[in-house]
């Protein structure tokens, strides 16, 4: 089984119609079970977190993520509407697409996490990429809430791959999403440092290719059971709800 814990739907330029015909074709000719997509493109932050669960309740295999921008005013309460349905527990935030600093919204971003613990949410964050993705701006929200898994999308990619990795030997509610982080080396230190139940595999398709995203970890000596951790069952163990229920 693999479950492909990052990915975006993207909308058709001139329509602005979902593109999840590209996403269900990708993931059966990848053999991916389940997908948890979110999407920053819509009308309003609300529109699109509705747009990803109508797509989750016709396609079970699609596993809803909440995308909350806490630059904009309605954010809280957003996160809050959004969680109140239990088919989401898993939000994502992210600096760069979203133009914010995470220093800076501070305020902002207690309160919202402070939601997630109510509902026991797994919070995705950008890292990578220019200084808004740099992990150390989110060090106080890690600390301030050890009850949330905070997932690093991309582990640093680019620019901060090396550090993330460091950064999660420290803190023990940090688990490293792995699309982007190519960087050979780098993953090799990470797989050499944490133990395989820190990772999650994402693709972050349509961006990147999902068979390179899946086939990279064949190079790295790792056993089947290292990488169905990898693959599969880090996601299951981390949300039970949403997974267990949908193999029975």
């Amino acid at each position: 089984m693999i479950i492909d814990f990052h990915a975006h739907l993207r909308r058709k330029p001139l329509s602005d119609q979902y593109q999840i015909e590209e996403q269900l074709e990708d993931m059966q000719a990848n053999q991916i079970d389940y997908r948890v997509l979110s999407t920053f493109e819509g009308s309003s932050m609300a529109s699109a977190n509705d747009a990803i669960l109508a797509l989750h309740r016709q396609y079970p295999q699609i596993i809803p993520c909440a995308a909350i921008n806490p630059k904009l005013d309605e954010a809280v309460e957003e996160t809050r509407r959004v969680l109140d349905n239990d088919e989401i527990r898993i939000i994502e935030m992210d600096s760069l697409e979203c133009g914010f600093l995470p220093e800076k919204m501070e305020n902002t971003i207690n309160a919202i996490l402070e939601i997630c613990v109510q509902y026991h949410t797994v919070v995705k964050i950008f890292t990578g990429s220019t200084h808004r993705g740099a992990p150390d701006q989110w060090l106080k929200y890690f600390r301030r809430f050890p009850q949330l898994t905070f997932v690093l999308l991309h582990m640093g990619a680019g620019d901060f791959q090396y550090g993330t990795i460091d950064l999660c030997s420290e803190i023990p509610n940090l688990i490293l999403e792995t699309s982007v982080a190519c960087e050979a080396p780098a993953l090799r230190k990470a797989l050499r440092d944490l133990s395989p139940e820190r990772f999650l595999f994402g693709s972050d398709f349509p961006d990147y290719f999902t068979e390179l995203e899946v086939m990279k970890f064949n190079y790295y000596g790792l056993s089947e059971t290292q990488k169905q951790n990898i693959y599969a069952q880090n996601a299951v163990r981390l949300l039970p709800e949403l997974f267990e229920k949908r193999r029975r």
